[in-house]
């Protein structure tokens, strides 16, 4: 009792790694131990190309959510998550700032997840009860996910050991790899090891993404 005024009113946590370390299947994990229903937005839902507009539609987001008794799931939350420092725009301010706000004061559980953390504004980064890192799968790791999901796919033929120890993917890259094998009826190594590249270039790619607005 003697320490409740320090505890929070609700629960945040930031999640961030790479596409495909399982960031939402762990959101949709904690709902479901919870018995909650998982709310799912990204920026884009609530951005709004009027003056005010993304600010009041972050706020009626956060009371719905509340009111629904939901776990909010923000991905790829560096939409509205970017350094206030690095702000062009007077709006962009505003809305980061409402943002923080809603954090602040939401009494259910939010989870914002990113693919680049190091984007983000510190003092954001500081109002998450809790920071979890996904990093990339292990060699071992990583050798489990392509056996596991080429067992569930009838796939046996090829050797997942030496893709595994060449390319760093993650879980959700693999599975991207095998559907696209599979789409193409091609289960040559050089068909799967010019996937597995693909998929690499593809994250080097996105890395460079700009951030949402108007």
């Amino acid at each position: 009792e003697t320490m409740s005024p320090l505890l929070p009113k609700g629960a945040s946590a930031l999640f961030s790694g790479y596409s495909g370390t399982g960031k939402s299947l762990l959101a949709e994990a904690i709902a479901g131990e919870l018995g909650l229903k998982m709310r799912r937005v990204s920026p884009s839902a609530v951005m709004s190309k009027w003056v005010g507009g993304t600010e009041a539609n972050i706020k009626k987001l956060f009371q719905e959510s509340q009111e629904d008794g939901a776990l909010l799931f923000m991905d790829e939350a560096e939409g509205l998550l970017w350094s206030r420092g690095r702000a062009s725009n007077s709006w962009e301010v505003t809305q980061a700032d409402e943002l923080l706000q809603q954090i602040e004061g939401y009494k259910g559980i939010f989870i914002a997840a990113t693919n680049t953390a190091e984007l983000l504004d510190p003092a954001f980064a500081r109002r998450f009860l809790f920071q979890i890192e996904f990093p990339i799968p292990s060699r071992i790791e990583r050798l489990s996910v392509w056996e596991s999901l080429a067992r569930d796919g009838g796939v046996s033929v090829v050797d997942f050991a030496a893709l595994s120890d060449e390319f760093p993917l993650t879980g959700g890259e693999i599975r991207n790899v095998l559907v696209q094998a599979k789409l193409a009826d091609d289960w040559s190594l050089s068909e799967i090891r010019a996937c597995c590249s693909g998929q690499l270039a593809a994250r080097t790619d996105g890395s460079n993404r700009r951030r949402m607005g108007f």
